[in-house]
């Protein structure tokens, strides 16, 4: 569990980010311009970098560290901090037209274009390479 939030704030990053046609094989890149092109620019509050700190921290002990152990109350924060994550990037996406975050059971996120009727979830989701072939295509 405590490292799912780390994976539902990694997941909004990378669906901001793929609305600049910018994506990474490696997780530090995402990180890194997220927070150079969102948290610099405030465009997102700068505080959030310090919610992806612990995510990380948390992520990184609980998915290498065989005998990592993560408290009750620090899952409870972790959740709470993602879900203010979240709710800040929806904030932001629905700014630039897309309608909203779901949680879903098979994936973290689903993007449901409000510019778009024939986007439905969960059966249809649009993952940022195709958010950014949607975008290209919709612009033409």
């Amino acid at each position: 569990v405590a490292n799912r939030s780390y994976y539902a704030v990694f997941s909004a990053m990378r669906a901001v980010l793929a609305l600049d046609s910018f994506d990474s094989k490696k997780h530090s890149g995402i990180i890194a311009e997220f927070r150079r092109r969102y948290l610099k620019t405030e465009i997102l509050p700068k505080e959030l970098s310090e919610t992806i700190d612990s995510l990380v921290e948390i992520r990184q002990g609980s998915d290498y560290d065989d005998f990592y152990i993560v408290s009750k109350e620090e899952v409870t924060l972790q959740l709470k901090n993602a879900r203010l994550f979240v709710t800040e990037v929806e904030k932001y996406l629905k700014g630039k037209g897309i309608a909203s975050i779901i949680s879903i059971k098979s994936m973290p996120f689903c993007f449901i274009p409000e510019f778009d009727p024939q986007f439905h979830c969960p059966e249809q989701i649009v993952r940022p390479a195709h958010l950014r072939s949607f975008r290209s295509e919709a612009s033409e």
